[in-house]
């Protein structure tokens, strides 16, 4: 596996994990 396909990967994880948070905090608070 490519390091650069690697780093993409990382790269949407944490955003969507940032954003899955960012959904929640908004439904929560």
């Amino acid at each position: 596996m490519p390091s650069r396909y690697r780093a993409f990967l990382i790269l949407v994880s944490l955003g969507f994990l940032a954003v899955a948070s960012f959904g929640l905090a908004l439904t929560v608070g």
